[in-house]
């Protein structure tokens, strides 16, 4: 048997979601960072496996210098919502369930990383007592 092994980058929710229902599809996010306290916050260019993350496509591109025209901006943001109410709702829903299952995975690696620190610190400051 043949296998084919496929990167794709998108914004769209629908694709995100297929991560959490296909397990050979896999996900990543790039991460914002929140060092600086302006409301829009850049990419850290860090990526956490496993995590969906949210799109922020259309705001950066709205503040492209040049900028893009007002009606391009339009049409792909109209083109993201373009999908009939029924099959919004259930994407929404299977987006929001990854979404969710995405965080907490997120929240349980940042706890485990958190505890291993946390026992790194006290071994050294109980190192530092030694001396």
């Amino acid at each position: 048997a043949s296998s084919c092994k496929v990167v794709v980058t998108t914004h769209l929710p629908r694709l995100k979601t297929l991560s959490y229902n296909n397990d050979k599809i896999g996900c990543a996010a790039v991460l914002l960072d929140y060092s600086d306290f302006s409301i829009f916050k850049r990419p850290s260019f860090h990526l956490e496996y496993g995590l969906i993350g949210e799109s922020h496509a259309l705001n950066a591109a709205s503040r492209c210098v040049p900028s893009l025209p007002e009606h391009v901006l339009t049409r792909a943001s109209g083109l993201l919502n373009d999908v009939s109410e029924e099959d919004d709702n259930s994407s929404q829903n299977s987006y929001i369930q990854a979404l969710t299952s995405s965080m907490e995975e997120h929240l349980e690696r940042t706890r485990i990383s958190t505890s291993s620190i946390e026992e790194d610190a006290e071994d050294s400051s109980q190192c530092r007592q030694a001396m």
